[in-house]
C-alpha cells in the first residue's frame, strides 16, 4: 500500500488514543502519518524502533455497518488463522479496542490489475492469485468453525450463501420501493443451483490483493469471509471486475480449475456473481434512501446505481441457462375494420384530405374530381364545389389559348408537394390572386404547408 504524499501533525480524536495504544504495542515512536483518502477511516504510519522504520497500515471499522466493532474484530481473527495456514497475509501487530482498528504491517504494492504494466504481468499476478485461491478451499475449516463460522452443506445454503444476512439488514432498514431489488432476490431464491455439497473457506469479497513487479504480495480485505461453495469466490470476481478489472476471467477461471482439479459449471458461477453483485445493493440501498450522517454519500450512490444496474442486467443476459424459456401465445390475425372517415364543417379549419389521420387510414383518399372556374378579372373568387368533372386535358389542349391541365393527383402522407402554396394551380388564376381558389384546393394547400 503506497501512502499519499502530504502528511499531518494530529490525528485529531478519537485516534491519538489509537496512535498511544499503537506506539506503546510496537515499542516505537510514531514519526510520520497519513490519513488514506478512503469512504472508511485508514492510516499509514512509520514507526522508527530500534534505529528502523516499521510502515504500518491501520485499517479502521466501517461507520454504517452494525457492530461494526465485532466485524472488524473478526476479521482480524480470520487474518490470523490464514497467516498460521500459510496465506500471504501482512504480520499483525494487534487489534485496537478503542477506536476499534487492525493494525499491521504496511505490505508493499498496489491493487487493481488495470493499472499494471504489461498483459504478461497482469496474466502472471492473476495466475498466482488463482493458484492461491484454489489452496485457499482445501483448507481444513475447523478452526474457522470453532470462530463461529457456520457450515453450510445442503445445495439451498450452499447456493445463498450469506444473502440471508443482507437481506435481513435490507428488510430492516427499507424505507423505499426497491422493485428490481425485490425482483432479483426473488429470482435467486426460485433458481439456487441443485447438487452442488461441497464447503470451503470463502474469501467473500475475492479477487482483493496487492501486487508489485509481476508477482502478488498479499491478500487484502477479508471481513466478508464465510464457509460455503468455492464457485461464490469466482462469482464474487466478476462482480469485483466491474470497479477493478482483472483482466481474462475466462483464462483465469480455467487456471483455477487446472490448480483445483475441479471444473465448475459456468452457469453456477454466474449465479454467485448475480448473488454476490445483489449483496451490495441490499447494502446500500437503506443508506442512500436515508443517509446517515458523515456518509460518503457519492460514494455509496455509485455503489448503488451500478451494482444495482449490472445486476439487473446480469440477470437479463443470464437468466436463460436457469429459468426456461417462456412460452408465448401464437399470435392472432385481426379481422380487418372498415375505417370510415369523420366530415368536418366547411368552416372548419382543416378541410379535404387534411382531415384523415395518415396513423388510421389503410389506403390515400382519392380526390373528388371538381371544376373551378378561379377568380375572375372583372367579379369576385368563385369558391364553390361543383358538380362537373375536371375536362380531360386532351379536350382542354384543342381549345385555343388554353394550356393542358395535368391530371388530379391523390394525396398521400409519403407524397412530395407537387408546388409551394404560393403557386397558381392554374392558368385561369389571377397573377395577383394568392388564396386558392376552392375548398380542396384550400385543404391540399395547407396539408403542404404542413409536411414543408
Amino acid at each position: 500500500m503506497t501512502p499519499p504524499a502530504h502528511s499531518a501533525t494530529e490525528p485529531g480524536s478519537p485516534w491519538q488514543q489509537a496512535f498511544d495504544w499503537i506506539e506503546e504495542t510496537v515499542g516505537g515512536r510514531i514519526r510520520h502519518f497519513e490519513r488514506q483518502a478512503r469512504w472508511r477511516p485508514a492510516f499509514f504510519l512509520d514507526v522508527e524502533r530500534e534505529g528502523e522504520t516499521l510502515p504500518i497500515y491501520v485499517r479502521g471499522a466501517r461507520t454504517e455497518v452494525p457492530d461494526n466493532d465485532s466485524v472488524l474484530k473478526f476479521e482480524h481473527d480470520i487474518m490470523v488463522q490464514l497467516a498460521k495456514d500459510g496465506v500471504p497475509l501482512p504480520h499483525i501487530y494487534g487489534f485496537c479496542p478503542q477506536p476499534a482498528a487492525i493494525v499491521m504491517e504496511r505490505s508493499p504494492g498496489r491493487e487493481n490489475l488495470g493499472t499494471a504494466d504489461s498483459r504478461e504481468e497482469a496474466e502472471n499476478v492473476l495466475d498466482e492469485y488463482m493458484e492461491i485461491l484454489a489452496r485457499i478451499h482445501t483448507l481444513d475449516t475447523a478452526p474457522y468453525e470453532a470462530m463461529g463460522m457456520e457450515r453450510r452443506e445442503d445445495a439451498e445454503a450452499l447456493g445463498l450463501a450469506d444473502l440471508p444476512k443482507w437481506e435481513a439488514t435490507f428488510r430492516r432498514s427499507k424505507s423505499r420501493p426497491e422493485p428490481a431489488i425485490e425482483f432479483v432476490l426473488a429470482w435467486l431464491k426460485r433458481n439456487v443451483p441443485q447438487g452442488r455439497t461441497r464447503s470451503a473457506f470463502l474469501c467473500g469479497d475475492s479477487g482483493q490483493f496487492l501486487f508489485e513487479k509481476g508477482h502478488l504480495t498479499t491478500l487484502i480485505d477479508l471481513e466478508l469471509a464465510l464457509l460455503g461453495d468455492p464457485a461464490a469466490d469466482l462469482g464474487g470476481m466478476m462482480g469485483r471486475d466491474l470497479s477493478e478489472p482483472l483482466g481474462d476471467l475466462n483464462r483465469g477461471f480455467e487456471r483455477y480449475f487446472e490448480f483445483s482439479g475441479e471444473r465448475i459449471p459456468r452457469s453456477v458461477i454466474e449465479y454467485h456473481a448475480i448473488r454476490f453483485n445483489l449483496n451490495t445493493s441490499l447494502a446500500t440501498a437503506p443508506l442512500v434512501a436515508t443517509p446517515p450522517p458523515g456518509i460518503d454519500l457519492v460514494q455509496y450512490l455509485g455503489w448503488y446505481w451500478v451494482w444495482t444496474g449490472h445486476t439487473w442486467r446480469s440477470w437479463d443476459t443470464r437468466s436463460a441457462w436457469i429459468s426456461p424459456s417462456p412460452s408465448f401465445p401464437s399470435p392472432r390475425r385481426r379481422a380487418s375494420r372498415a375505417r370510415t372517415t369523420r366530415s368536418l364543417p366547411v368552416s372548419s379549419k382543416r378541410t379535404g384530405p387534411a382531415e384523415i389521420s395518415p396513423r388510421t387510414r389503410s389506403t390515400p383518399p382519392i380526390a373528388t374530381p371538381h371544376t373551378c372556374a378561379g377568380p375572375s378579372a372583372t367579379g369576385p373568387s368563385s369558391n364553390t364545389r361543383t358538380s362537373q368533372p375536371r375536362a380531360d386535358s386532351s379536350v382542354e389542349a384543342s381549345r385555343p389559348g388554353t394550356k393542358p391541365t395535368p391530371p388530379s393527383k391523390s394525396w398521400s402522407p409519403r407524397a412530395a408537394p407537387s408546388a409551394t402554396p404560393s403557386s397558381p394551380p392554374s392558368s385561369t388564376r389571377g397573377a395577383s390572386d394568392t388564396k386558392p381558389c376552392c375548398s380542396p384546393c384550400f385543404g391540399n394547400s395547407k396539408d403542404r404547408r404542413r409536411r414543408s
